[in-house]
């Protein structure tokens, strides 16, 4: 199995461009850090005594959440026949967000890094022009900027080319197709 992975800061598009993709017949699994979030808040609106652990809460619990559900999600996805996947963000990016925060999240991500078999390539998304908060992203345009750069260290550090993959148009739907045509294009490139 070939897993690609799109990456770039909160607020660059990464989303709507996986979901571009999965309509394309692509197989794709979704941001795992988003998907806490929202079973969190469903928890909440089922049982007001559920406590929440948000990223801007508490970080390095938030970031050990993913890095435990992003492992268990792509376990479950080497069981799986499908050749290719498009990763919307992957177990390096939790280094990212722990820099900022100036948090340690031992060495066993490490490990799980190089267990995880990505393929080299990562697709890293230029930010948005504009830039909004959502339901599950209240970070601040200060604190976007700095994961942005982060991310970008933390997967070149570890060895990943990265493929930039520029905002081609202030029109939102052509922007999404010319980035869904780009990653594709590339995928294709390297089959």
């Amino acid at each position: 199995m070939k897993k690609y992975i799109i990456t770039g800061a909160p607020h660059s598009g990464k989303s709507k461009v996986i979901k571009q993709l999965e309509k394309k017949g692509i197989n794709v699994m979704h941001e795992t850090a988003r998907l806490i979030i929202q079973e969190d808040q469903e928890k909440k609106n089922v049982d007001q005594s559920f406590i929440q652990l948000y990223p801007w809460d508490d970080q390095l619990i938030f970031c050990r959440r993913c890095h435990e559900r992003q492992v268990e999600r792509e376990k479950q996805l080497t069981e799986s026949s499908d050749d290719i996947i498009v990763l919307d963000r992957s177990i390096i990016d939790n280094l990212a967000y722990a820099a900022v925060e100036k948090i340690n999240l031992g060495h066993k991500i490490y490990d799980d890094i190089a267990a995880a078999g990505y393929e080299k390539k990562v697709f890293f998304f230029d930010l948005l022009k504009t830039y909004k908060t959502d339901e599950q992203r209240k970070d601040s345009e200060e604190q976007v900027k700095a994961v942005h750069k982060e991310l970008y260290k933390a997967y070149s550090g570890l060895g990943f080319e990265m493929i930039t993959i520029p905002v081609y148009s202030n029109d939102k739907n052509t922007n999404i197709m010319k980035r869904a045509e780009a990653v594709l294009r590339h995928i294709q490139n390297n089959g």
